[in-house]
């Protein structure tokens, strides 16, 4: 069973006031070394100059996934949450693509911050579900005599989710366990990430924890060992935290809290529990920054969990943006997105859609010679 995402885009939304559009789909003239014989990639890497739109792209599939599972909790009348481009009175306009159990829906929706224009799920190129406004004009997706309510700023996912509708268990499912570390605001930076959750879920997953211990270990060669220790405070609540064991030139084990340790070894022991839980799930991480605080060496390591057939067996999927331009050298022109801004209005592609480029040449040297484009144009001061 193949369950991965083929593709996402939107209109007038944030920093796009035309259509972007993020294409993972792999044909058959991708070599077979980085399709990995799959549908789509496993890797997405964006790249482009600061303020370029590399976060608004991230941030247009957290709104989709939010909107689709998660849209039912908002208040009756709450906006709808994006922001148009400029603040502009058109409609956006967004779509999603993924395959599930090799079935492939294309979700489409037209709305505004007030209300849902349309609506619209297709399964292999044929419309299955249409709603226009409140009234479902098209329905042979599910079945039953339910009575159901569509509220004018909830997606019909979202609604039918909530109504217990089993012919939408699948899709609900898939969405809802995509992690994203960005929302509406932007980039949620780890140092917000609480490590005593992160801690917790280490203890409930030991075999993930001792793979997350190795990587750890192999990257920070001062750390000997990690531990999780748990205490009660003083209102009766349990909490859990790591300790980081480390062995000094007399052979002493030194316990370190977490607030000692090193940003980057901060971060890796943050991050790596999605790795490994995406990865065991088959599912999708989307990270905003992904090399922040980290040596860049460890980035193309990090990549090559979800392009290495081996490493990835489910077929998880990594979208990330990235500042390090090296790592396009391992992610290569069918993995790499260049975003730019040209007065004001960001667009990116795909590096295979300049035919110029070979995948088995730097892709890094050509970006800093300014002839992929992304690449900051940074005026000399005097």
């Amino acid at each position: 069973m193949i369950i991965m995402l083929l593709g996402y885009g939107a209109k007038n939304i944030w920093s796009f006031k035309d259509w972007m559009q993020v294409d993972l789909s792999l044909n058959k003239l991708v070599p077979s070394d980085v399709s990995m014989n799959l549908p789509a990639a496993t890797a997405m890497c964006f790249k482009g100059a600061n303020a370029s739109g590399k976060t608004n792209g991230i941030k247009v599939l957290a709104f989709i996934v939010d909107f689709l599972t998660n849209s039912f909790s908002y208040k009756p009348k709450t906006p709808i949450h994006y922001d148009s481009y400029f603040l502009s009175d058109e409609p956006a306009e967004i779509y999603l693509q993924f395959l599930i159990d090799n079935n492939e829906y294309l979700y489409e929706a037209t709305l505004t911050n007030e209300k849902i224009i349309s609506e619209k799920l297709s399964l292999n190129s044929s419309l299955i579900f249409q709603r226009d406004s409140d009234i479902v004009t098209k329905n042979t997706l599910y079945s039953g005599n339910k009575e159901i309510s569509f509220r004018s700023n909830v997606s019909f996912l979202s609604t039918l989710n909530q109504y217990e509708i089993p012919e939408i268990v699948s899709i609900h499912r898939y969405l809802s366990i995509i992690v994203f570390n960005v929302g509406y605001s932007g980039h949620n930076s780890f140092d917000y990430y609480d490590y005593h959750i992160v801690a917790k879920r280490y203890h409930e997953l030991p075999d993930i924890f001792d793979s997350v211990k190795k990587i750890i270990k192999q990257y920070d060669t001062g750390v000997d060992n990690i531990e999780i220790k748990d205490k009660t405070d003083e209102a009766g609540n349990l909490f859990y935290y790591p300790m980081f064991i480390h062995e000094n030139d007399e052979g002493q084990k030194i316990p370190l809290l977490f607030e000692k340790e090193s940003k980057g070894t901060q971060t890796l022991f943050r991050i790596l529990l999605n790795f490994f839980i995406t990865l065991h799930n088959g599912s999708l991480l989307v990270l905003d920054e992904m090399d922040e605080y980290l040596d860049p060496e460890i980035l193309p390591h990090l990549l090559n969990f979800y392009i290495t057939e081996k490493n990835n067996p489910k077929h998880a999927q990594l979208i990330c943006t990235l500042h390090t331009p090296d790592v396009m050298d391992v992610s290569g022109k069918y993995r790499t997105y260049i975003f730019k801004k040209i007065k004001n209005e960001s667009i990116c592609y795909r590096l295979d859609e300049l035919k110029k480029l070979r995948n088995d040449r730097s892709i890094t040297k050509e970006f800093k010679k300014h002839l992929i484009g992304g690449y900051p144009e940074i005026e000399q001061t005097q």
